[in-house]
C-alpha cells in the first residue's frame, strides 16, 4: 500500500495531462513490487483514477513480461 494514497489519487484526478503522465510514470517505475499498492488504488470510487491505475498495471505487466522473455531467450 502507498502511504500517500490520497495524494496519488488527487494527482491522478488532476486536469493537467502532464501531471497525470508524470505520476503514472513514477508509479510504473516502481515495477512489479508496486502492484499490491496499485491494486489498493483500484478500490477508489473514481473511474478516472481506476482507468489510470489499470494503465499503469498493464505497463508494468508488459515490461515484466518483456524482461522475462529476454531472460528466457538469453538462457536458451
Amino acid at each position: 500500500m502507498f502511504e500517500q494514497k490520497e495524494a496519488i489519487v488527487r494527482l491522478l484526478r488532476d486536469d493537467d495531462p502532464h501531471t497525470v503522465t508524470l505520476v503514472k510514470t513514477q508509479l510504473a517505475v516502481a515495477g512489479p513490487e508496486a502492484i499490491p499498492g496499485l491494486q489498493d488504488l483500484l478500490t477508489t470510487d473514481d473511474e478516472t483514477v481506476t482507468r489510470h491505475v489499470r494503465e499503469v498495471i498493464a505497463e508494468i505487466d508488459a515490461k515484466d513480461a518483456s524482461r522475462q522473455l529476454s531472460d528466457l531467450c538469453r538462457a536458451f
